[in-house]
């Protein structure tokens, strides 16, 4: 049977805060492009699909190689906490760099 000490859990729990910031790194990239370009509504539910498509992915391959498949609650609540973390702190000064970047590049094209 595949055990998991402490120290592997508190890891694993840090990993998987760092993977929630990702992921919302990786939302606000999505959350500016949609403040600088006009998307359809059928833009937007396509891009709220593929976006939890990819974060479903990704999270389950984590739990894969971290947990080895099992389900953790742990690093669940890691992903949560890592995303509303950046979300509430440092994603509105990524947010509006990202904005002045696409909108430099909008400017280009």
């Amino acid at each position: 049977m595949w055990e998991i000490n402490n120290s592997l859990q508190i890891l694993s729990f840090l990993r998987s805060i760092l993977l929630g910031v990702l992921l919302c790194v990786l939302y606000d990239f999505i959350k500016s492009a949609r403040l600088t370009v006009d998307f359809s509504d059928i833009a937007i539910f396509l891009q709220d699909i593929i976006y939890s498509c990819i974060s479903a992915f990704v999270t389950f391959i984590f739990l894969l190689s971290v947990t080895n498949g099992e389900m953790r609650g742990y690093v669940i609540l890691g992903v949560l906490a890592g995303f509303i973390i950046w979300r509430f702190t440092l994603s509105r000064f990524l947010c509006k760099f990202l904005k002045f970047i696409f909108s430099g590049v909008r400017r280009l094209f």
